[in-house]
């Protein structure tokens, strides 16, 4: 019975990005795929799971959260 109320309360504390699209994802963290990247990854999130969300490769999502960016964001909000 204890594994089931654990179970219940980690799908209640999800944030509520596991149940919006790609392209909601893209456009709440700034209209770009990295930002939403940067994003999702600021929030905890591993790259194997950004890369689901996104429908995106492993590769992309991963070099985008271990390489800095080369210039200012583009009005993201991670």
């Amino acid at each position: 019975m204890v594994g089931i109320k654990a179970a219940v309360a980690a799908t209640e504390s999800e944030p509520k990005f596991m149940a919006m699209s790609p392209e909601e994802l893209i456009e709440y963290f700034g209209g770009t795929k990295s930002s939403a990247i940067r994003g999702l990854h600021a929030h905890g999130y591993a790259v194997k799971q950004i890369s689901k969300m996104l429908n995106i490769l492993y590769q992309h999502a991963r070099n985008v959260t271990i390489r800095e960016l080369k210039r200012g964001p583009n009005g993201g909000t991670y």
